[in-house]
């Protein structure tokens, strides 16, 4: 977290929530206590020695857990982490070549595009047509066309064949 939340805990929460103070509570072991008064919440956390943190005030009733505040923030700091390392994060690279492109050179982009396929990144193959080359995009569309269809059993396309002013690309994943 780098910027630390203002967690409100006990009497501040009547501060925040309407009367009648009813609310939802749950236990430091996320056991769900029922509905109550927000006093009878307070004098329960008094007994257990812990605080009541508002979570939810949204929600009808508002949620709190019973919990020692510096346990809760080291819980949630916890869990965010988690769910940090749990996402999936993907990579668009870019592969750029001319409509001139000898077949041994294509070979070896293809390759390196069939590489970066089995990392889990999307690629977007990019044909850049320059000068008079524009007059020959349609070469260039039926050469995009078939280096997708020879990579087609591993790849899958996302974004079909678009130009874009001097340049034609298609979006591809894995299959």
């Amino acid at each position: 977290m780098s910027k630390e939340t203002e967690f409100i805990i006990n009497e501040a929460i009547k501060k925040v929530i309407d009367a009648p103070y009813k609310v939802k509570a749950l236990s430091d072991r996320n056991e769900y206590l029922g509905e109550m008064t927000l006093d009878e919440a307070l004098q329960r956390a008094d007994e257990d020695e812990v605080d009541v943190i508002l979570t939810n005030a949204k929600s009808t009733p508002p949620m709190v857990v019973l919990q020692e505040l510096d346990k809760y923030k080291y819980n949630l700091k916890k869990k965010q982490k988690q769910n940090k390392a749990n996402q999936k994060t993907t990579e668009q690279k870019e592969v750029r070549f001319s409509p001139s492109i000898d077949t041994h050179d294509l070979d070896i982009k293809k390759n390196q595009i069939l590489k970066f396929i089995e990392q889990g990144n999307t690629v977007k193959i990019t044909m850049r047509f320059r000068g008079r080359e524009i007059a020959f995009a349609e070469h260039g569309r039926e050469q995009l066309s078939d280096l997708v269809t020879s990579m087609s059993p591993k790849v899958k396309v996302i974004k079909p064949l678009n130009m874009e002013g001097r340049f034609l690309s298609v979006l591809i994943a894995k299959a």
